[in-house]
């Protein structure tokens, strides 16, 4: 079987990747985001997360698995915070409002030339939070190292939103499993869960 290579330095992709028991490399790909130019923002993930694969097929063979996940809120793409101060903002912005993420996904076989590649979008309603809780969530959190500055990974931080509608584990860990497993699968893969 060819080897699986996640194309992410994702420590949330990583732990997906990790209960799925199944032997994987990491080979985080430096692929600049900025140059993909589109406006269509569903299309902007898929192409990331293909130009993330391609970038990593050039120099290793295998089953390349890679993403991306970004926020969108009143028209504007929430990428990653800058600083804490950025991250507040965003989180302010955010409370009691409705936002999109979107993971854009692709799973490309170095071998046969198979390429799967879309975008999972997912609704997120957030609930109302108060100062004191953003406080308290920007002082706990690694809120830098996530699109818009949150991921609702663990309990406390799944009570920041009151709906969900779409990709959960796409979401929680930018790594969409309804395609991920079934492609693996195809691909002879036995999934263990752990």
């Amino acid at each position: 079987m060819l080897p699986i290579i996640l194309a992410s330095g994702s420590k949330n992709r990583r732990t997906i990747m990790d209960q799925l028991g199944i032997s994987y490399q990491i080979q985080a790909s430096n692929f600049d985001e900025h140059s993909i130019k589109t406006t269509n923002i569903s299309k902007r993930a898929q192409l990331i997360a293909f130009g993330k694969a391609r970038q990593v097929a050039q120099k290793h063979q295998g089953l390349i698995i890679s993403a991306d996940t970004f926020t969108v809120f009143d028209n504007q793409i929430m990428e990653k915070p800058r600083n804490l101060s950025q991250a507040r903002e965003m989180l302010r912005a955010l409370s009691g409002h409705t936002a999109v993420s979107y993971t854009g996904f692709c799973f490309l076989n170095t071998q046969s030339g198979f390429v799967f590649n879309k975008t999972a979008p997912t609704k997120i309603v957030f609930r109302d939070y108060s100062d004191s809780e953003l406080k308290q969530y920007l002082a706990k959190y690694p809120v830098t190292t996530w699109a818009a500055g949150y991921a609702l990974i663990d309990p406390y931080l799944s009570t920041l939103a009151a709906k969900l509608q779409g990709s959960l584990v796409g979401l929680t860990h930018g790594l969409p499993t309804e395609w991920l497993i079934p492609l693996l699968e195809k691909e002879g893969y036995q999934i263990s869960l752990k």
